[in-house]
């Protein structure tokens, strides 16, 4: 058996029986919290020992600098470290913080007697946070700290939440990765006194524990994942501000003690919990770990993801007070008076002032056909669905202005948001029941600097995707943050769901993918193995400490992707989808999460209430994914600009069906398109055939399911691309125009195969011609990740690369080439190639030479 990973837990007795010749080393401080530099720090010698020759050494923590060595009287039994002797080590340590780690060293006769870290600061200094800023230098946002870019790869989860289980090792290692940004959760409702969370043992905690991970990371940033739940006693004292369910169950699976929590729409919970937040970082930002402190992430629901309460109850909420207050409020903003909310409601019964404005369990499950809600029986589920996803937005931009305020805008405030893909299939209790559908509400907060969450969970190994719109994060100058749970062969069985890998050498290669996947969505991410070891081989780290150095030469040469494809989704349209599940939806996240980077050419991914800001010439498709509805304005838009330049505009499944009233209209798609096309909207469709000559795509739903809400073309003027399989009727068409070509499939999402083919046909650069593995560009940097079978692989460039070099082998793969050829072993694997100017290459990496 090998053993991995040590950890002693509590005080140090100061009683050792070191063997002779033999080093202890405690990692983690004796005292967890600062010394001031005026203050005298005693040190008790072991009882067994006779000292004769007593020295102390005292030395950086960063460099193992010797910063200062003294004699000791004989006589003594404790040693007493004070005046300028603290002084003087705290000066000539070149730790750019206030708060430096020493290591202590006492020897008797050479030998080592005692060893402890001590985090010395100068009470003196006038404090505060960390300047945090997103900054576009490399084409797209980073997060900079003083100045310094965190990178691609910014940081590792160091506390768990829960159980406070901490791993030094693992901080070690990352650490001497170039992983310099640790993250801590912190729930101040664990630390209550007579019922009230008390602000000191917060405070001491979070100093505690900051001064754990500085003395094992010595140059460490932190981000504190700040937990908005409530005392148990809170909630018992205000019932009616906590969430309803509509099931007599009054308890939550991911709550604190599983009591019911406060409701988003609580005005009480916001000024206590607000009001809490704002002295506690007032208390922070003069303390000696302020200025280590550089981003707060805002936590509550679920997890502490904003994944809205009631999924695992499969209960709705929320039915309480405060929020049918706030819905009131904002029906009467939208509908002005009485007669015209009865008049969408159809509901000559109901008025602001109804207890019952939320919509029921039957309500919401009732009104739809095979995909969408039917108005305007429908219309008040649609109502509140769209204030819920507001209501979230302005949740969290409530908190985020109170850290913004607090800390003079220095601080980064980010959250947990935007989760597109992961919830589409939530069905009945997890969809727009999340509250993750106003992400272009959230990107126009001047609060909010980062969001992200995990990769979406299924199929992990096989494929992944960023779970948010990354490309309109980017356009509004926010940072996606991807949260990098990735499990190793090092997790357990019951994590196989989650992704956990079979080998070291998959863990590996995932590793890099997920990199890459990152570097080319213009994002971040962090490692976060819940405190468990999962990353703990040291070829893991090697790997690590190696996309650590290239995520710092991405930084000198940039990082655009110049994709020539963007896709287009809709979030406006979320609230007119039922809550009964429908597989066109799963089709629909596959082709994100499986199709679209296996088609072999980068692309963008961008909102629809975007469309208007994003540079379309660029583009030589573009596609319209699941653009049910569009505005007056964007209609208009596509016709004029997308629809022009010799561009391919491809529509998916039913484009632009509603219309402004809310009732399908194939005319108002006939006129986004260019293609008429019918509906029969309880109609099942299952699978999708070419009509073309000799020609064997498909598309098709799983074998045990079929798809609901059918479109098909029914335009004569149209080239038919595509039949249904059992009805017969076209299920794509193309047209062709004085200036572009639009194609309208009436499917939920395009598989690689019909994707490569529309990109070759329009001209579109493909990098990868020969197999479907994963694709990833980014500026010079070319990824290709290979699931199972291996080979031969062959990238053409765009573009003539000086030099090609595989980063990781550091081989020359060809010079003044478009292309890379290589042979990738089966299983498992990932590719990463440096393709441009050599000078760049060698200035970083070789010094020039």
């Amino acid at each position: 058996m090998k053993v991995y990973d040590f950890e002693v837990y509590g005080v140090k007795s100061g009683k050792l029986s070191p063997e002779s010749g033999r080093e202890i080393c405690l990692i983690t401080p004796v005292d967890p919290f600062p010394k001031s530099i005026q203050q005298n720090i005693e040190i008790g010698l072991p009882d067994n020992e006779n000292p004769k020759n007593v020295t102390v050494e005292l030395r950086s923590r960063n460099n193992n600098t010797l910063l200062l060595d003294f004699p000791v009287a004989e006589s003594t039994d404790k040693i007493v470290i004070g005046g300028e002797r603290l002084v003087q080590a705290y000066e000539k340590c070149t730790i750019n913080y206030n708060m430096r780690p020493i290591l202590c060293t006492v020897k008797n006769n050479g030998k080592i007697i005692d060893e402890q870290i001590f985090n010395l600061y100068d009470p003196n200094k006038e404090m505060d946070f960390p300047l945090g800023e997103i900054v576009n230098k490399i084409g797209y946002p980073e997060a900079y700290i003083n100045g310094h870019s965190s990178g691609i790869l910014r940081g590792f989860v160091a506390l768990n939440q829960v159980s406070d289980r901490y791993l030094s090792s693992s901080v070690r290692q990352f650490y001497h990765a170039g992983v310099n940004d640790f993250i801590i959760w912190v729930r101040p409702s664990r630390f209550t006194k007579d019922g009230i969370i008390d602000k000191t043992q917060v405070y001491n905690y979070i100093v505690a524990m900051i001064s754990r991970i500085v003395a094992d990371a010595p140059k460490s940033n932190i981000t504190i994942y700040w937990q908005l739940y409530m005392t148990k006693e809170w909630c018992k004292s205000h019932p009616s501000e906590l969430i309803q369910l509509d099931v007599p169950k009054q308890t939550l699976q991911n709550a604190p003690g599983r009591y019911l929590q406060p409701s988003y729409a609580s005005e009480l919970w916001r000024h206590d919990a607000g009001d809490f937040l704002r002295k506690m970082l007032k208390m922070l930002k003069k303390s000696p770990v302020g200025d280590r402190i550089s981003a707060i992430k805002l936590a509550y629901a679920n997890c502490g993801e904003w994944n809205h309460w009631g999924y695992h109850e499969k209960a709705f909420v929320d039915f309480s007070k405060p929020m049918q207050r706030a819905f009131a409020l904002w029906l009467q903003a939208k509908y002005k008076t009485q007669d015209k909310l009865r008049q969408a409601w159809d509901d000559n019964d109901i008025s602001f002032n109804s207890k019952s404005l939320i919509p029921s369990r039957t309500k919401r499950m009732s009104f739809q056909n095979g995909l969408l809600r039917i108005v305007p029986k429908a219309q008040s589920t649609i109502d509140y669905y769209q204030f819920f996803q507001e209501m979230t937005v302005d949740t969290i931009e409530y908190y985020a202005k109170i850290i913004k305020e607090s800390s003079g805008n220095r601080l980064l405030v980010g959250t947990f948001y935007g989760y597109y893909f992961a919830h589409l299939t939530g069905q009945p209790y997890h969809f727009q029941d999340s509250g993750h559908y106003a992400l272009a509400r959230l990107l126009r907060s001047p609060h909010i600097d980062f969001l992200g969450g995990p990769y979406p969970y299924a199929s992990r190994r096989q494929n992944a995707v960023v779970g948010g719109i990354y490309s309109s994060v980017a356009l509004h100058g926010k940072l996606w943050e991807s949260e990098g749970d990735q499990r190793t062969h090092r997790s357990k069985e019951n994590q196989r769901y989650f992704g956990k890998t079979d080998s070291l050498s998959e863990s590996i290669a995932i590793a890099k993918r997920d990199f890459m996947m990152n570097m080319s969505k213009h994002g971040s991410y962090y490692f976060f193995d819940f405190i468990r070891g999962w990353y703990q081989d040291s070829e893991f780290m090697d790997t690590v400490s190696r996309l650590r150095k290239i995520d710092r030469f991405s930084q000198k040469t940039g990082s655009r992707t110049n994709a020539q494809v963007a896709v287009f989704v809709s979030e406006r349209n979320i609230p007119w989808i039922g809550c009964e599940k429908n597989h066109g939806l799963t089709l629909f996240r596959y082709m994100f999460t499986h199709f679209m980077d296996m088609a072999g050419a980068p692309w963008e991914l961008y909102l629809m209430s975007d469309l208007k800001n994003v540079d379309i010439s660029k583009f030589k498709i573009v596609i319209f994914a699941n653009v049910f509805k569009v505005e007056d304005d964007q209609l208009k838009y596509i016709k004029t600009v997308v629809r022009n330049n010799d561009r391919t505009v491809i529509f998916l499944w039913a484009p632009g069906i509603i219309a402004n009233n809310g009732l399908l209209d194939v005319n108002r798609s006939w006129q986004m398109t260019g293609i008429k096309i019918g509906v029969k909207p309880d109609a099942e469709f299952r699978r999708l055939n070419s009509s073309l000559p000799n020609d064997k795509l498909y598309l098709h739903v799983h074998h045990k399911y079929n798809g609901k809400f059918m479109t098909y073309i029914d335009d004569h003027e149209a080239i038919e691309l595509a039949r249904f399989e059992k009805s017969g009727l076209p299920g794509a068409a193309m047209k062709n125009f004085s200036n572009h070509r639009s194609i309208v499939f009436c499917f939920p999402g395009l598989n690689a195969a019909y994707l490569r083919r529309f990109y070759i046909q329009s001209g579109v650069h493909v990098w990868n011609k020969r197999s479907y593995d994963k694709l990833y560009t980014a500026g010079p940097f070319v990824a290709l990740f290979s699931n199972n079978k291996g080979g031969e692989k062959e990238l053409r460039l765009p573009y003539t690369a000086e030099i090609i070099i595989d980063l990781f082998t550091q081989k020359t793969i060809a010079r003044n080439s478009r292309t890379i050829k290589f042979c990738m072993e089966d299983g498992p694997q990932t590719c990463i190639f440096y393709a441009g100017p050599i000078s760049s290459y060698r200035n970083f990496f070789h010094g020039g030479k």
